[in-house]
């Protein structure tokens, strides 16, 4: 073989790209085309290879708007040879260099094949072989170096197309990977015995490099290779979603890949994107922070997949990390702050709240190493919404308990320790069990205008009103606020008691429990006044009402001025005085006049200035009146002494109720009839007797409490009775000069 015909076949054999060759290549159409005319040439590709005569201005690239969560738009790779092209081409073909060990065999001609026919490519890149001596094949490919060697040994052999050459051992591989992966850096990648078959890849030196980021964009992957100075473009995401491994091209000693950063966040792409083989380690931490409305901000470092149900390190559990979200988070304003390798930092928009109403699972973005979710403050507490993020598997921990004070009106304000959830399975913590645990509220609370003060991590404290009427009155369970760790309940004192309002109130599960006795004082115009404790009944549903206090008392005198009752109530704001009418009880059956007692009340029932006589049987038989009254019968009666009759009753049942007068001793035909009124003097009456008369204020009037009925003795009974036996106490009955208030005295009535 002639000299000029060695060069001709070492130019046909001469790769596209080769390793240890610092001869530029420049690819033509025409190149492009004679090398797979069936693959069409894009303009990128021209621009990458057509030497250039003057410099060609860079495009300016247009502003891109800030995509929103869920934007399919993608940026434009940098303009290079596609990764697909090199498929099946010399250049995807090992190309021998320094260090690598290969073996020669010639057929039936083992001497020239040297110790086992292995030799080592010296550093720089040729073989010194039997016969022939030095042969430069570094930069060539196995069956370019064959060829060579097949014409070096042409002279010698008659059969030099027998000789085969095969790679040993390659030597290491320096890669060098930047961008959006772990632990970009320098890598030496070692090279198993069957090199051609164990060359990395670039999803291997990936691998190697940590695995991409979440912000990488692996449709614009780049290889350079120092050889030639070219630029392959590698679409990994072809060979994710299509299987296209003609994207995962060989690497070649001193290839330089680099991972761009995404120009925007794709959701729908980022859960398949973290599942893949050159992801990373799924065991290795990933060093996160989270901020704001969270229990416990802070950094934390997490496992990019959990151990139990190998979810992914996502927002929603990083927020489970830091302790759940508070309910003063803006779920719907989430955002996590990204820092790629390159460029400035990404904020990517969450709402949290999409997750939550309409099963978004685009929301709940896949992190990486060093994301800081901020959880913000809301403007405008919701409290339809709390009920929704409190059951949200990002909330606070349900477990722990809660810190939270309740002051103003309520039976035992301060700071309680609650649990979240009162039994497996319960409520959470509202506000209405927070008054229950506080002793319930009084009857002065303003239950219109309670207060919850929610302390955030940022900003000032937030006022929540709650209308827990609206709660009683119709049913409206958003004023029922959840409750979260250090919120306060200020339950105010009511400026206008509404007698109408008490009832409902306290029928209220958030009410004082009607089974604690209350202590209470009446005073005033009632037989037993003082102070009282009394518990409820089942009667009364465990509550205590006015009249009932007034009958513990006794009930009211005949002198009570019902219509000037006042109900004197220890606030938190002072002392209240609620009016009563009791009168209009009696009169047009108002039960708001009948207020529920509290603890502490107290019942002040004047004296009458002026007594109406046609009240008097009416208010006899009322609930508050006596159940029954004491008349003092003295005289000449078969059973003289004190006398128990139901109110109403008349003189004449009063004497029937005695046995009757002594036939033998008493004045038949009239009594008398001494009471003490309400302006504090004492009046007689005589009485004629009728007892065929009915209820007559002359003849037969009815009585009232503590009357006292004398029947004196007829006059043959003063005589027959001696005068020395009966001059003590007689004739003090009898004295003209009679004196009433003596005889109270001695009978000891009132």
């Amino acid at each position: 073989m002639t000299e000029e015909n060695k060069q001709n076949n070492q130019k046909a054999h001469k790769p596209l790209f080769s390793r240890g060759v610092a001869t530029p290549v420049s690819l033509t159409l025409s190149a492009l085309m004679v090398a797979n005319s069936s693959l069409p040439v894009t303009a990128q590709q021209l621009r990458f290879v057509e030497p250039a005569t003057k410099p060609v201005a860079k495009p300016v690239a247009k502003p891109v708007a800030k995509p929103n969560v869920g934007s399919n738009i993608r940026r434009s790779c940098s303009p290079g040879v596609p990764a697909s092209y090199l498929r099946g081409q010399q250049a995807e073909a090992y190309t021998l260099g320094s260090g690598d060990r290969i073996q020669i065999d010639i057929f039936n001609v083992p001497e020239y094949s040297g110790a086992n026919g292995q030799y080592q490519v010296l550093v720089d890149g040729t073989v010194n072989l039997p016969l022939v001596g030095k042969v430069s094949i570094g930069g060539r490919t196995l069956d370019g170096a064959a060829a060579l060697l097949r014409q070096a040994y042409g002279p010698f052999l008659q059969r030099p197309d027998l000789l085969s050459l095969k790679l040993l051992q390659s030597s290491p591989l320096q890669i060098g990977i930047a961008g959006e992966v772990r632990r970009p850096g320098s890598y030496t990648i070692a090279v198993g015995a069957n090199a051609e078959a164990e060359l990395p890849t670039v999803t291997r030196a990936i691998e190697i490099a940590g695995g991409i980021t979440q912000a990488a964009d692996i449709r614009c992957i780049e290889l350079r290779r120092p050889q030639v100075g070219g630029l392959i473009t590698i679409d990994l995401w072809s060979l994710v979603r299509q299987g296209n491994l003609a994207q995962d091209i060989t690497l070649r000693d001193g290839d330089t890949l680099f991972v761009p950063t995404a120009t925007h966040f794709n959701p729908l792409e980022s859960p398949e994107l973290a599942t893949t083989s050159f992801s990373g380690d799924p065991t290795e931490p990933v060093n996160i922070v989270v901020v704001g409305e969270v229990t416990s901000p802070g950094s934390y470092s997490v496992s990019r997949v959990a151990q139990e149900g190998g979810r992914l390190l996502s927002i929603t559990r990083a927020l489970e990390t830091a302790g759940g979200v508070t309910l003063s988070a803006d779920i719907r304003q989430v955002r996590v702050i990204r820092r790629p390798k390159n460029g400035q930092s990404q904020v990517i928009q969450v709402n949290l709240w999409e997750l939550l109403a309409n099963g978004d699972l685009n929301q709940d973005v896949i992190l990486h190493e060093g994301d800081r979710i901020v959880v913000p403050t809301t403007a405008n507490p919701d409290p339809a919404a709390a009920e929704l993020i409190a059951s949200a598997n990002f909330a606070a921990d349900v477990s722990v308990p809660l810190n939270i004070v309740v002051v103003g009106e309520v039976t035992s304000p301060g700071s309680y320790t609650v649990n979240r959830v009162a039994q497996e399975g319960g409520p959470l913590l509202t506000i209405t069990r927070a008054l229950q645990t506080a002793g319930g509220i009084t009857l002065s609370a303003d239950i219109r205008q309670v207060q919850v003060i929610r302390r955030p991590k940022a900003g000032q404290p937030q006022v929540i009103q709650v209308n827990l009427w609206e709660l009683l009155a119709k049913g409206d369970l958003n004023q029922d606020v959840i409750l979260q760790q250090g919120d306060t309940i200020v339950v105010p004192t009511t400026t206008n008691p509404d007698p109408a309002v008490a009832d409902l109130i306290a029928a209220a599960n958030f009410a004082a429990d009607v089974s604690v006795a209350l202590n209470i004082a009446v005073v005033g115009e009632v037989n037993r006044p003082g102070t009282y404790t009394v518990a409820g009944t089942e009667e009364s549903s465990g509550r205590l009402t006015l009249t009932r206090a007034i009958k513990t008392a006794g009930g009211i005198t005949s002198s009570a001025d019902i219509r000037q009752v006042l109900v004197r109530r220890q606030t938190r704001a002072g002392v209240e005085e609620i009016p009563v009418d009791l009168w209009q009880l009696l009169q047009n059956g108002d039960l708001n006049q009948d207020i529920i007692l509290q603890q502490g009340d107290t019942i002040s029932i004047p004296k009458a200035t002026n007594i109406d006589l046609a009240e008097a049987p009416q208010l006899a038989t009322t609930s508050f009146s006596p159940g029954e009254i004491k008349v003092n019968i003295i005289g000449e009666v078969l059973q003289p002494g004190l006398a128990e009759l139901p109110p109403n009753s008349s003189l004449n049942q009063a004497l029937l109720a005695a046995g009757g007068f002594n036939n033998e001793r008493a004045e038949k035909r009239e009594v008398e009839l001494i009471r003490l009124n309400p302006n504090g003097t004492v009046s007689r009456q005589v009485v004629p007797v009728d007892f065929a008369q009915g209820l007559d204020e002359e003849t037969n009037p009815t009585l009232r409490n503590n009357d006292v009925i004398v029947v004196n003795r007829s006059s043959l009974a003063k005589t027959r009775d001696s005068f020395g036996r009966v001059a003590g106490t007689i004739g003090a009955l009898t004295s003209p000069i009679f004196s009433v208030i003596g005889f109270v005295r001695f009978f000891n009535i009132f």
